[in-house]
């Protein structure tokens, strides 16, 4: 027990350390995010446009509930010609990176680090290598990628580099994490 405490511990922190390098010290998301030229007429722009005072997702163009093939027909010229975007929208504002944000990520690498040790106790098999058990973990953080970040380009139209560059961080630290848990985590030697 002592050993998968450990691999949770271990993983969980590979998982949010290789977060907070990849995001405030390499770069490589910085590419794929764009500034706006006029930021603070969007921001009171948005404030009379929405329909809510709550955290939202907008999508636009919108497309109108129940159309009629005239408004179908409308929205889908207006999707072909453009611009398409999705706008994630906080009314009330946050603290840029403070405690509570922080805390969530601790929670959340926390949560999927105690899946993967979980899973990966599950798949154990008698002489399973090194290899194959951090091909287990290094398989769910290729999978988390997938589902999330790809099926966000493909459906939601993202950036096609923001979404590779944030499949490819899930997939590093997956890897990283998988090193440690696989390493910890160990089929019970067959008695002699």
């Amino acid at each position: 027990m002592g050993r998968v405490i450990l691999a949770v511990v271990l993983g969980a922190a590979i998982q949010y350390g290789w977060g907070a390098l990849s995001w405030m010290v390499l770069g490589w998301h910085e590419p794929t995010m764009g500034q706006l030229k006029n930021e603070d007429a969007l921001r009171i722009a948005l404030g009379s446009s929405t329909e809510s005072d709550k955290d939202l997702a907008y999508y636009f163009p919108a497309p109108t509930p129940n159309p009629t093939p005239e408004q179908q027909a409308a929205w889908e010229k207006k999707h072909k010609d453009g611009p398409v975007g999705v706008i994630l929208y906080n009314p009330a504002g946050m603290e840029s990176m403070g405690q509570q944000t922080m805390l969530n990520g601790a929670v959340l690498s926390l949560v999927s680090t105690i899946l993967a040790v979980a899973v990966l106790i599950m798949t154990l098999s008698p002489g399973q290598t090194y290899l194959k058990r951090v091909f287990i973990v290094v398989a769910m953080g290729i999978f988390a990628a997938v589902t999330r970040d790809l099926n966000f380009w493909n459906w939601m139209h993202y950036p096609f580099m923001y979404s590779i560059i944030n499949a490819a961080d899930a997939i590093v630290g997956w890897t990283a994490a998988g090193l440690v848990i696989a390493a910890l985590i160990k089929p019970t030697p067959k008695a002699a």
